[in-house]
């Protein structure tokens, strides 16, 4: 993680957690509905989740004892992936894999729970002057 991000302010955060709050409370209106934000992680969130192994039936995470290396970067953002109450699924992102990630997540939730993906929102918490 970049060493010269500012952490977030008391009231930016505050206004992350209501912005999450009223996406997680709109996807959980409409079970068929699969609500997505995408936050900037706090510092010490891990690595990037994101695995470049090809995702096909022989893939070889279905190989017994595979481990796989995965992304080496630190997690820039939080996707977080709301269908349902309460079903949430946080993805700790580097910037490189953010929109793949996205993309990948909005497919397999349509796939797997039938339900229908409608956005990626960003969560606007820094102040206008603010910056990364």
């Amino acid at each position: 993680m970049s060493k010269n991000r500012r952490k977030l302010k008391v009231h930016e955060r505050a206004r992350s957690d209501q912005f999450t709050a009223a996406a997680r409370n709109w996807g959980a209106t409409e079970p068929t509905t699969a609500v997505f934000t995408l936050e900037f992680a706090d510092s010490g969130t891990g690595r990037c989740c994101w695995c470049d192994c090809p995702d096909t039936p022989d893939s070889p995470h279905y190989q017994p004892g595979y481990q796989c290396g995965g992304c080496p970067r630190d997690a820039m953002y939080v996707l977080h992936a709301m269908h349902g109450s309460p079903h949430q699924q946080d993805y700790p992102v580097c910037a490189e894999h953010r929109d793949n990630m996205a993309t990948n997540v909005a497919r397999v939730t349509k796939a797997e729970h039938g339900c229908v993906p409608r956005a990626v929102i960003s969560v606007p918490v820094l102040d206008a002057d603010s910056s990364i």
